[in-house]
């Protein structure tokens, strides 16, 4: 009996294309979702770090009068590339809600922190 080469007329011509093809359209897919993934949760980080800043800034900003401690806010949260949404002051608190962008139009992540003075309760004094 003789070796032949297979045959190329056969019905499953081509069939390992078709299976690459659709390999690589399912990589390509979970790529692209891993990544817009991903940028959600960096633009998650990116806004609470945001938020943490421009709370301590304004805080840091109160003695000069509440438009100064949210003016404050809004500078450093801009430099930290996060949208102020509302910025409270509370006595000798700031409260500040910030939105950074996602690779997604239309969504956005939001954080929220609060900075101001400790109680003294809390103090490690302990009075």
């Amino acid at each position: 009996m003789q070796w032949r080469w297979p045959s190329s007329s056969g019905e499953d011509g081509g069939s390992a294309t078709l299976i690459a093809s659709a390999l690589m359209v399912v990589l390509l897919t979970l790529t692209v979702g891993v990544l817009v993934l991903g940028s959600a949760v960096v633009a998650r980080h990116r806004a609470q770090s945001g938020a943490d800043l421009a709370a301590l800034a304004g805080a840091a900003s109160v003695p000069s009068g509440r438009q100064s401690a949210c003016a404050a806010a809004q500078a450093v949260a801009e430099s930290n590339h996060v949208a102020v949404v509302e910025c409270i002051v509370d006595g000798l608190d700031v409260a500040v809600s910030v939105t950074a962008t996602t690779m997604l139009p239309s969504r956005s992540a939001r954080a929220e922190a609060r900075a101001g003075p400790a109680d003294s309760v809390l103090s490690p004094s302990g009075r």
